[in-house]
């Protein structure tokens, strides 16, 4: 019985070197992790990747960039890094020379540092409603016809590629559909759709091809 005794107490004293061993690992662990949230919520850990400008809404050209219109998001472009431009850089420097869609990056080839104005804004009102597929900065041509034109009357195009700079829908009191756009000409159009407006003439306004 002796001899049994003394081997039930050595397993016994074994099991609790073990378990011991056990409870230091996992209290040292317990307390890494707790170090390591600590830091995060002091520190924490920026996304990886520069800062780039991205487009909040559709922008056309000649529209300067400001905080309003443009937000930095942080990406690894890797051999594209040098395409576009960084949040580092002031915003309210980069004229849009070309159009950029919402949520896109605003790439250094669509911007410059100084105002190039080569049209006219112009505001219109239209007879029919722009096609959904057509945004802000997307190029338009412009027709026109009589409003009590014979039959057999042939269409005109007064405008050709004029860049859509706004757009506005509403409804009226009689629950018509009402579209007002204002788009970039080019001065030697600005007669031709003068002249449309003048004579009340039907106008609508097409993606050009």
């Amino acid at each position: 019985m002796a001899k049994f005794s003394r081997r039930r107490s050595n397993k016994v004293k074994l099991n609790n070197r073990l378990g011991s061993r056990r409870n230091r690992i996992l209290f040292s662990l317990a307390t890494l992790l707790f170090v390591a949230a600590g830091y995060l919520a002091v520190f924490p850990i920026e996304a990886e990747g520069a800062g780039y400008l991205v487009a909040v809404t559709d922008l056309p050209s000649n529209t300067l960039l400001n905080e309003s219109n443009s937000t930095r998001v942080n990406l690894s472009l890797g051999e594209q890094e040098n395409y576009y431009i960084r949040s580092t850089e002031k915003q309210d420097q980069w004229l849009l020379t070309k159009a950029v869609r919402a949520g896109e990056l605003i790439p250094l080839s669509a911007v410059d540092d100084s105002q190039r104005v080569d049209c006219v804004n112009l505001r219109i009102g239209l007879n029919l409603r722009l096609g959904k597929d057509i945004h802000i900065g997307d190029q338009v041509d412009l027709w026109s016809a009589p409003a009590n034109a014979i039959e057999g009357a042939i269409p005109n195009q007064i405008v050709t590629s004029a860049e859509l700079i706004a757009l506005s829908e509403s409804t009226d009191a009689l629950s018509q559909n009402q579209t007002e756009i204002e788009v970039c000409i080019s001065r030697a159009e600005v007669r031709s759709l003068v002249n449309a407006i003048a004579q009340k003439e039907v106008v609508v306004a097409v993606r050009s091809q």
